[in-house]
């Protein structure tokens, strides 16, 4: 029998030092050095396609019970400096294979049917979500709306179905998203404005501080130009809508918000600024 799991992970805008430049904001909070428990070793091109696995801290509880075909929902919930998005569904993993690492920590492999979803408001969608205890007590998943979904989120629940995941995961895949193209020399502020005004009215996102495997976001690992190249141009062609955050530096000859602008009108995408 399969069973679904549900867990949160906060994802975050950071930037890194580097010299500043005429016209560009002001510098977002650094993170420098940093202890990341839920990271592992990769190739350059994984995680691009579809999450490969997930990774928890926890030995006790649900997360001890998971096993492979067994489905895993994962939510977050993108913090910047200028305010928060609202949850999304990041990731449905069909477990492959655990695995009880040295230190402790429980690795699940996700197999190839494995997905990643775009930003999408799924708040609704929580609120009727009902969980399981392991003697079979049903409660429900937020039970106090005012307080942050990691709260009731703080470690991996057993949901008692998961059917409104499945149907809310199906409509984001297949509704018309826009991509938001920006520098991010002087325009990440603007394209958040824009994500949050369009998630805030329904809309579905492509946006790269999301979308982008978390070790490129936001522990900027090394991936080869190809890869990344190949990468955004795929989710401009399947994306409806190209969203240009026209700034100062958008429109300098050579960068890379060129080649996406480009790429858009030889797919004959919407253009909106």
């Amino acid at each position: 029998m399969q069973n679904s799991y549900i867990h949160y992970v906060p994802r975050r805008v950071y930037s890194f030092r580097r010299k500043m430049r005429l016209h560009e904001e002001e510098s977002l909070p650094t993170r420098t050095e940093a202890v990341y428990w839920f990271a592992d070793g990769h190739s350059s091109v994984s995680g691009f396609a579809r999450p490969e696995y997930h990774i928890t801290g926890r030995k006790t509880g649900p997360a001890q019970r998971i096993y492979p075909g067994d489905l895993l929902w994962i939510i977050g919930q993108l913090k910047t400096p200028w305010g928060n998005l609202t949850a999304s569904l990041d990731a449905m993993l069909l477990i492959d294979e655990v695995i009880d690492l040295p230190d402790g920590r429980r690795k699940f492999i996700a197999s190839e049917k494995s997905l990643w979803f775009p930003l999408a408001d799924v708040e609704v969608e929580l609120r009727k979500l009902k969980t399981v205890s392991r003697g079979g007590k049903i409660s429900t998943l937020i039970r106090d709306h005012s307080l942050h979904i990691g709260h009731s989120l703080q470690s991996i629940r057993r949901l008692h179905c998961d059917e409104p995941l499945r149907i809310w995961s199906e409509k984001v895949l297949s509704s018309e998203a826009y991509f938001i193209s920006y520098r991010l020399l002087d325009g990440t502020k603007r394209a958040y404005l824009a994500a949050k005004e369009l998630i805030d009215d329904g809309r579905v996102v492509f946006w790269d501080k999301w979308a982008l495997p978390r070790r490129l976001s936001e522990r900027r690992e090394y991936v080869d130009d190809e890869t990344l190249h190949t990468y955004l141009e795929r989710m401009i062609k399947v994306c409806h809508h190209f969203k240009l955050i026209s700034t100062f530096s958008y429109f300098e000859k050579g960068c890379y918000a060129q080649k996406e602008f480009v790429a858009a009108l030889s797919f004959g995408k919407n253009i909106v600024i």
